[in-house]
């Protein structure tokens, strides 16, 4: 039973996140955290293992799509979220160690700020003034900030990658989703790379992770090719109803946990 529900969550949420740029993981945190099956080191790694199996899907089609992208941008953040993504791995294992079950509050808390500002930011985007950035330094360090805090609250950085990458260089929703993949994938690789190299898998139970990816790759399919098929306003509408949701889950399963 709990399998089954692994599997429909992250078939959603990976759904979802190929096809308006959410990542995922921003689904399957919150989610797992309300199912409770597992304590939350194993939620980020089953929620890192599904988001970056997903990014690998839609990079891919994106690729057979001739999705175009600046490439300087998208080298720069790529390394800047690499080592966003190890810096937010030490924090996260710093803090877990530190305050244990406290982890999915602060966590959770977190989670519905910062949802809470990027949905304030989307309705009102039409409003605000973006940016054009060329510094490479400073796109650098917005690679940096995103893999960092994405991996620490283990939500795969969909939509505050999203929120960033439209005001800070004025992409639009489609061009901001194929940037936010490339984050994603870079971000949760180095997560990944750093529980291999630490031999830190064998504590989890990894009986569910076969099911966990099958469901990733076929959500990742899935909504790359709706991406295909959707304009702007259809995936800003389904994004935004998809950030609502997320922050009353989010607030949910921290006073649940505080209770």
């Amino acid at each position: 039973m709990v399998i089954l529900m692994y599997v429909l969550i992250v078939f959603v949420a990976t759904f979802l996140g190929a096809a308006v740029g959410l990542g995922g993981g921003v689904i399957i945190k919150p989610c797992f955290d309300l199912i409770n099956m597992h304590n939350t080191a194993t939620i980020g790694v089953y929620s890192a293992m599904a988001v970056f199996t997903m990014s690998i899907v839609s990079i891919y089609k994106q690729y057979k799509n001739k999705a175009k992208f600046e490439l300087p941008i998208v080298v720069t953040l790529a390394i800047g979220s690499i080592l966003g993504g190890f810096s937010g791995d030490f924090l996260f294992s710093f803090v877990n160690e530190a305050l244990g079950q406290m982890t999915k509050v602060i966590q959770n808390g977190c989670l519905a700020v910062v949802l809470g500002i990027i949905l304030v930011y989307t309705l009102k985007k039409d409003k605000i003034r973006t940016l054009k950035l060329t510094n490479p330094v400073m796109i650098f360090l917005i690679g940096f900030l995103l893999g960092n805090v994405s991996v620490f609250l283990g939500i795969g950085g969909g939509p505050l990658n999203l929120a960033v990458l439209s005001f800070f260089f004025s992409f639009t929703s489609k061009e901001s989703v194929v940037l936010s993949i490339v984050i994603i994938f870079f971000s949760q690789g180095s997560k990944l790379t750093t529980t291999f190299i630490k031999n830190q898998f064998m504590p989890y139970d990894l009986s569910v992770v076969p099911f966990i990816l099958i469901a990733a790759v076929i959500g990742g399919i899935v909504g790359s090719t709706v991406n295909k098929k959707m304009n702007s306003h259809h995936i800003d509408i389904l994004y935004i109803s998809t950030l609502v949701l997320l922050v009353v889950l989010a607030l949910y399963n921290m006073f649940s946990a505080i209770l």
